[in-house]
């Protein structure tokens, strides 16, 4: 059981790679590409154009981009959480004695938010599996095949 999971995180991974998802506002910020929403726009049409590719019904669109959507919300929560969390370190840094235990608690906090994160991306993998017919699933399988064997 662990191993389809495993494998199914990794098709969602995988899937959100080819569509954009990879695409991040944080190092965009300041750079003029628009951030988290200019970034969550381009996920979305590409994310829109795969769906066309594997001639997915509407009702298939509803429920992937509520995926995207899950996984967006929490990305973002993710990262801004993160950006919080590097202040209060550097705080910690330019303090005459930085304590130790709030130190470690920041890393705890973010780790922890992270496999949140990790979670997240693995429930949606789940569900797109369960969205998407035998046929569709092989067509995103080769396209990750071919992206993961280029490499």
């Amino acid at each position: 059981m662990k191993r389809k999971m495993m494998w199914a995180a990794a098709g969602l991974v995988g899937f959100l790679a080819i569509t954009g998802f990879r695409a991040s506002w944080g190092g965009c910020e300041g750079h003029g590409h628009g951030g988290p929403e200019r970034a969550e726009k381009f996920v979305t049409s590409r994310i829109a154009d795969h769906l066309d590719e594997l001639n997915a019904t509407d009702e298939q669109r509803t429920q992937v981009l509520a995926l995207k959507d899950e996984v967006f919300r929490e990305a973002k929560d993710t990262f801004t959480e993160g950006r919080k969390a590097k202040g209060e370190l550097l705080q910690q840094w330019d303090s005459a004695k930085p304590d130790a235990n709030a130190v470690h608690a920041l890393v705890d906090d973010h780790l922890d938010r992270i496999r949140s994160m990790a979670h997240t991306v693995a429930d949606a993998a789940l569900k797109l599996h369960a969205i998407l017919t035998p046929e569709q699933r092989a067509q995103v399988s080769e396209k990750i095949h071919a992206r993961v064997d280029a490499r």
